[in-house]
């Protein structure tokens, strides 16, 4: 009688080497028999890898990370100090100042473009060789020129944030900033200009015409954004009562110093907040404002 082919097993489960030739292995009975038992240690081990790779030895089957229970997520981040309500403070304050921005910007770059004209028409009679002195009027009167176009717009926008029809507070030193931030740099630039030309008025009115270019297209709004939020919020403090709160305006993106501000939370109006303002902005290009808190 023909005999059993024997099936020597490896030490993998899944895995049978091929039976050793025997007299009666090719018969179609047992052919039949050996081609099963591969199919099935075949399917086995397939099923096993399937099983463990859908849910691997010492892993949770199930789906999602673990409920947090300290207030964090499961990658670590940390809740926003921004309050629920924050965004709707910082959106009133954007509708109240947004014409005024505007107009600030829209005044000095006015204001910029005449002066433009005078240097250029003084440069022309003169036939070049004119030093700065003789271009601009003295640093104090220059100043003062962009004192008097900046000065109504920051008063409006203090009085917007003090939301009363109570004497707003001072902007005076705003407007000082703001204009001495302006007739300074421009000084500068164009005695860089006069310089650089070295008495050629072609590349003197090119290198005039360019410092002026450069602060009405890209350096005006920025600075009459900052001026007339920093009013704003002055305007905000003066009418809050009691305990107020950091309202964080990320827009110019993050700042650490703001966000510790937010964290402190409610503090007495009185008491200066971890940066030591007591009241936004913390910074140049800072949008902060302050929110009263009842509580």
């Amino acid at each position: 009688a023909a005999t059993e082919p024997e099936l020597e097993i490896t030490t993998d489960p899944g895995v049978a080497r091929e039976p050793k030739a025997d007299a009666g292995a090719g018969s179609p009975d047992n052919q039949r028999g050996v081609e099963a038992l591969f199919a099935r240690l075949r399917a086995e081990r397939t099923t096993a890898f399937v099983e463990e790779v859908a849910d691997p030895p010492g892993t949770d089957s199930g789906i999602g990370p673990e409920p947090d229970t300290n207030g964090t997520s499961s990658a670590g981040e940390t809740p926003s100090p921004e309050g629920p309500d924050d965004e709707d403070v910082l959106q009133a304050r954007d509708v109240e100042v947004g014409d005024v921005e505007r107009s600030l910007a829209k005044a000095l770059k006015r204001a910029l473009a005449d002066e433009q004209n005078e240097v250029l028409d003084i440069l022309r009679r003169s036939r070049g060789g004119v030093p700065l002195v003789d271009l601009l009027p003295s640093p104090s009167d220059h100043t003062a020129r962009y004192l008097a176009v900046a000065g109504p717009d920051l008063r409006t926008a203090a009085g917007r944030g003090l939301a009363s029809d109570a004497e707003p507070p001072s902007i005076d030193d705003l407007a000082v900033s703001l204009a001495a931030t302006l007739a300074d740099d421009v000084r500068a630039r164009l005695q860089r200009a006069l310089e650089a030309a070295d008495g050629d008025e072609g590349p003197l009115v090119e290198g005039i015409s360019a410092a002026y270019r450069e602060w009405k297209t890209t350096r005006v709004e920025p600075l009459a954004r900052h001026h007339v939020a920093a009013a704003h919020s002055r305007g905000r403090f003066a009418a809050c009562e009691g305990r107020l709160r950091w309202v964080v305006d990320g827009e110019e993106g993050p700042c650490p110093d703001c966000d510790d501000n937010a964290l402190a939370g409610s503090i007495d109006k009185n008491q200066p907040f971890p940066t030591g303002q007591l009241h936004p902005p913390a910074h140049v290009g800072c949008r902060c404002t302050v929110a009263g808190d009842p509580a």
